[in-house]
């Protein structure tokens, strides 16, 4: 899969099995009520006033996309 801030959490989680550990690092939250939040994850950074977010998109890239 293809990681970038477009990339809609829903996406994120279901296609990415290590993408709610490094975002728990962050302190970003992917999930609410059991379910992934319905929104971009460019759109849960800047909601969510995520410290570092070009690292931690570089950590999910690292992590999840298929070399």
């Amino acid at each position: 899969m293809i990681i970038n801030w477009d990339t809609s959490i829903e996406d994120l989680v279901l296609g990415c099995d290590k993408a709610v550990e490094i975002a728990y690092r962050y302190k970003l939250n992917l999930i609410a009520c059991g379910e992934p939040l319905w929104v971009t994850l460019g759109e849960a950074v800047q909601q969510q006033k995520i410290e570092n977010p070009d690292k931690l998109l570089d950590d999910l890239i690292s992590a999840c996309e298929k070399k």
